[in-house]
């Protein structure tokens, strides 16, 4: 089933995540379950690929989409694993960089 959260249940969402992560609960989507009627699984889906704040929602421009080229053909590991957490970090710098 695709998540769909209204405009309030994205709101009751982001404060729990705020409060939750603040104490630091490990188990944050869990806990929600409690107030929102998903399961964790989903929850932590829509978390991650749309709600997060950290998560960007613009399309990339050029310039961006040939740093990630670049830096895929640069960094691939010799069996072909892509470092994703490592590529966004390098974005974000570069993005800094373009902006100044």
């Amino acid at each position: 089933m695709k998540v769909g959260l209204s405009e309030e249940e994205k709101e009751i969402f982001l404060d729990a995540m705020t409060e939750l992560r603040r104490i630091g609960s490990r188990n944050q989507f869990v806990k929600i379950t409690e107030i929102l009627p998903y399961n964790a699984r989903q929850l932590c889906h829509y978390w991650r690929n749309y709600l997060n704040p950290e998560v960007c929602q613009y399309n990339l421009d050029d310039e961006e989409k040939q740093f990630i080229d670049n830096w895929i053909l640069l960094n691939r590991t010799g069996n072909g694993v892509i470092e994703w957490k490592i590529l966004c970090q390098d974005l974000k710098k570069a993005i800094l960089c373009f902006t100044i």
